[in-house]
């Protein structure tokens, strides 16, 4: 219920060595509002995984808490005047959710196209908070989490 929750919107044709825009999805789970920011992986080991290149957002994304009433009512349009987002990277925000882009170029001829990332997120404690004292403002701990998409087959 803390780690935002990231999806493959639609899935997308892929060819070897030429750059594919594919839409991705990033929920926050939590009614705090959360940025999120990733990053390529730069540790050797883990490169056994990837077999296709990828170009992240370079700047935070930031999304709205979860309010379940007012998830229904939400217009895309405000929030995305609200939050100031970047069309090239933000394809749409509806509430807790946004979608955006990442540029995947397979570097393999045959097989699934899979891609790595490290994805870092700021996470509220409001369990020690409670337990202390109401007054007090959750602490902020930035959170990481290396992540392993397949992104489907050639």
């Amino acid at each position: 219920h803390h780690v935002p929750e990231i999806r493959i919107l639609t899935p997308s044709t892929f060819t070897v060595n030429k750059e594919t825009v594919v839409t991705l999805t990033l929920s926050n789970p939590s009614v705090f509002g959360m940025t999120v920011s990733l990053h390529p992986i730069e540790d050797e080991s883990d490169t056994d995984y990837c077999s296709a290149k990828v170009e992240l957002p370079k700047k935070e994304l930031l999304l709205a808490g979860r309010d379940e009433p007012s998830m229904q009512m939400c217009e895309e349009t405000s929030q995305a005047d609200e939050f100031k987002d970047d069309p090239k990277v933000i394809v749409f925000r509806k509430g807790n959710k946004i979608g955006f882009i990442v540029k995947v170029t397979p570097v393999v001829n045959e097989g699934d196209v899979k891609i790595q990332f490290l994805m870092k997120h700021e996470f509220r404690n409001t369990t020690t908070v409670a337990l202390q004292s109401e007054s007090k403002e959750p602490e902020i701990v930035w959170l990481e989490h290396k992540v392993y998409m397949n992104l489907g087959p050639m």
